[in-house]
């Protein structure tokens, strides 16, 4: 066999791995629907109707799980329905864990690599000095699947009798030095968590700067290792800023920043979520969704935005804020449209009701 034939052939094989690792996909929204977050005509403690903001989502062993970023009176946040195809309506649980009830803003969910073990992470947005009354506020909650009443609270700390994840703030903070924060960007939101193969925890960074009226959206992502010891998820000292996608040149007019993390094992994909507000109004809102294989990633290279089959970028009508893999073909995107009045497949006559919230089935091609 000559030079040339060995030169084809490696080249051949060479381009054809990096089609396996930079495999194009395309969607198509095939549904779009509302779920009930609690009974119609909740009220508040000041008889105004709750607002279901539904913020993060999951799927797991037949099961979707939801948690909103605002209060539910008389239960917690989190919630779950039945899946079998579609979501079953009269299956709507509360979990009402008192630490469940007790963190505040939550904004996604993941599992580790068993399938068994839970995490729900909150905003990390907020606290306040010399007291403890926004330590909720900074919370990652993890559980068993089968006992859920077990939440355990990772890299606890306890203020004066309130328990939550506030000792990772200072490690945040550190991950965003530069020249005009030698110490750290003092504001920073968290709207994504995931697990990688190797014991890698993702956190995605939607928010950074100075305080939260001075900040820049953002599609960032923490790493760091963890480890389990006694039943507890324990992170190791290397946190690090690992990914920062640059959003110039995007094929759109918006500012989507990051708002949900997910894992696909089954074809070794992170997927990214967006989401942007350039106004108040039902059409201020909406998201785009983003895809990379592992390998791509941990190389760092560019997100690729997910198309329909005319090359067109896919675009949620609604604020997209949680990601559910149902199958390795099949998503789920929950959007939380805050107080907006929001129609259902742009069809003015289906509006969004207070307590309900907007999910869009996705298939991949």
């Amino acid at each position: 066999m000559n030079k040339i034939n060995l030169f084809v052939i490696f080249f051949t094989l060479f381009f054809l791995s990096s089609c396996l690792q930079t495999k194009i996909l395309t969607g198509e929204i095939i549904d779009e629907k509302c779920l009930d977050c609690f009974a119609e005509n909740t009220l508040e403690a000041d008889s105004s109707l709750t607002n279901c903001e539904a913020s993060a989502s999951l799927y797991l062993d037949g099961k979707i799980y939801i948690a909103s970023d605002k209060s539910i009176p008389n239960h917690s946040a989190i919630i779950s329905y039945q899946f079998s195809d579609s979501l079953l309506k009269n299956t709507l649980a509360f979990y009402n864990n008192a630490e469940m009830k007790s963190a505040i803003k939550y904004e996604d969910f993941s599992v580790l690599p068993d399938q068994r073990t839970i995490l729900l992470s909150t905003g990390f947005d907020r606290i306040k000095k010399d007291t403890n009354s926004w330590d909720r506020y900074n919370c990652v909650l993890y559980w068993n699947k089968d006992t859920p009443e077990k939440v355990q609270i990772l890299a606890k700390i306890d203020n004066q009798g309130v328990v939550s994840s506030a000792r990772l703030r200072p490690y945040f903070q550190k991950v965003f030095v530069d020249k005009n924060f030698p110490e750290g960007m003092p504001y920073f939101k968290m709207e994504g968590i995931c697990t990688l193969p190797n014991q890698k925890l993702l956190f995605g960074v939607r928010e950074k700067g100075a305080a939260y009226t001075d900040f820049e959206y953002v599609i960032e992502i923490i790493t760091v290792s963890y480890f389990i010891k006694d039943g507890e998820i324990v992170l190791k000292n290397d946190f690090e800023l690992f990914y920062r996608f640059d959003k110039k040149n995007l094929p759109f007019s918006e500012n989507p920043a990051l708002s949900s993390l997910e894992y696909d094992a089954q074809n070794k994909r992170l997927y990214v979520l967006t989401s942007f507000e350039t106004d108040d109004s039902e059409k201020g809102v909406g998201g785009y969704l983003w895809y990379i294989s592992l390998n791509d990633f941990l190389k760092k290279k560019p997100l690729k935005l997910l198309n329909d089959k005319q090359g067109n970028p896919i675009k949620f009508t609604h604020k997209a804020e949680g990601i559910a893999i149902i199958d390795n073909q099949t998503l789920m995107i929950l959007h939380d449209d805050d107080r907006r009045k929001t129609s259902i497949n742009q069809d003015n006559t289906k509006i969004r009701k207070p307590h309900q919230a907007v999910y869009t089935i996705v298939k991949i091609k």
